[in-house]
Parts: structure tokens; C-alpha cells; sequence
């Protein structure tokens, strides 16, 4: 969220703190470009795509999307099928 709106086609660095399925973080820097930009009552919102990355990050966004995200989506489900049944 920003106050001030991006234009779209802007260049970025972006720097992104993944976390990793064995609960550590890793950050690092990459290239983005804005795809779109919206804009609401609380700020804008600006979707960036990674203009690059080399394959160890790649391999990092790879495993979040895979294995992290997916055990965090799981556990939620867990969570709430455990409301239900108590």
C-alpha cells in the first residue's frame, strides 16, 4: 500500500524476506516492474512482476509458493476443521 501511485511500466528493486519451510528468512534484491496499479481509500496498491531472476532465487520463490505457502494453507485448514469439531 502507498500513498503515491506507481506508474505502470516503472522500474523497482524489490527487496523480498521470504520465509523458508525450515522457519528461516532469506532476503534478497531483485529487478520488478509495475504491471498495474490500483487505487482505493486507503492507498494505492501497485502488482509488480520480478523483471529477473537468476535461478538460486528463483529456486527460493519456487519453494515458497510450493512448500511454504502450501504448509501455511494447511495448517489454516487444520485450524478450522479443530474449531469445528470442539
Amino acid at each position: 500500500m502507498s500513498s503515491t501511485p506507481l506508474r505502470r511500466g516503472a522500474k523497482l528493486r524489490l527487496v523480498v524476506d521470504l520465509p523458508r519451510a525450515d522457519g528461516s528468512t532469506v532476503r534478497f534484491a531483485t529487478p520488478g516492474v509495475v504491471r498495474r496499479v490500483s487505487s482505493g481509500p486507503d492507498g494505492h496498491v501497485a502488482y509488480v512482476r520480478f523483471a529477473h531472476l537468476d535461478d538460486e532465487h528463483a529456486d527460493l520463490v519456487a519453494e515458497y509458493c510450493a512448500v511454504v505457502a502450501g504448509m501455511a494453507a494447511m495448517k489454516r485448514r487444520v485450524t478450522r476443521q479443530d474449531a469445528v469439531a470442539t
